[in-house]
């Protein structure tokens, strides 16, 4: 295993990459490719949901409802498709 691959592993965005992908895959929606690194390093920094203090986890329960209904999750990082985006 390299240097690179080791700090890739360790690095806790990974893991929240991991999810918010597996997210979108669930849910046959698209991440906004703009924003995910950002709101990542907020979610980081700020904990849980930094759109709505209430909601404790991201992607959280209340995306899926918010995609069919507004085309997109409160924090905007979801998209229901490319075409809403």
């Amino acid at each position: 295993m390299t240097e690179g691959t080791r700090k890739l592993i360790h690095d806790p965005m990974w893991g929240l990459m991991e999810d918010v992908l597996y997210f979108a895959i669930r849910h046959k929606c698209v991440v906004d490719p703009d924003g995910c690194r950002s709101y990542l390093e907020s979610y980081i920094r700020n904990g849980p949901c930094s759109c709505d203090k209430e909601r404790l986890c991201c992607p959280c329960d209340q995306a899926p409802a918010e995609l069919k209904r507004n085309a997109k999750c409160l924090c905007g990082l979801f998209w229901s498709s490319y075409e809403a985006y």
